[in-house]
């Protein structure tokens, strides 16, 4: 059952707060991680399994992955919007993560060469 997959990957904190990331901008792992200060391999895991519920979808472009939200998805279950677009908005947590995210666009990197510095949001 579709619906009972998506429920358990809506189920983690940071399956979520990834939803809120990507549902602004397509983004790759590396930006994922660091804009919310989890490991790559942490990052990965979560994105597997809203891979797997399909509340993901990615492109690839050269050797970069670049993850979003799906759409398609939001039209079928449209409780996922409504938790994306409303609820998230009185979570400090979230709310941070998303300043984070557009303190980390406003910087000029990419995943690219996110890989060669230490990035560090103390820094800009």
């Amino acid at each position: 059952m579709k619906v009972l997959t998506i429920l358990k990957a809506l189920s983690d904190e940071n399956r979520l707060r990834i939803l809120n990331i990507v549902k602004e901008s397509p983004l790759c792992v590396g930006e994922i991680q660091t804009i919310l200060a989890i490991n790559q391999s942490n990052a990965s895991r979560h994105l597997d399994k809203l891979k797997n519920s399909e509340l993901i979808i990615y492109n690839k472009d050269a050797q970069w992955i670049y993850y979003q939200l799906n759409e398609e998805l939001l039209e079928v279950y449209p409780f996922i919007k409504q938790l994306l677009f409303q609820d998230f908005k009185s979570n400090s947590k979230f709310q941070e993560d998303l300043k984070r995210l557009k303190q980390y666009k406003s910087s000029g990197l990419c995943c690219q060469n996110l890989r060669d510095i230490e990035f560090d949001f103390k820094k800009i």
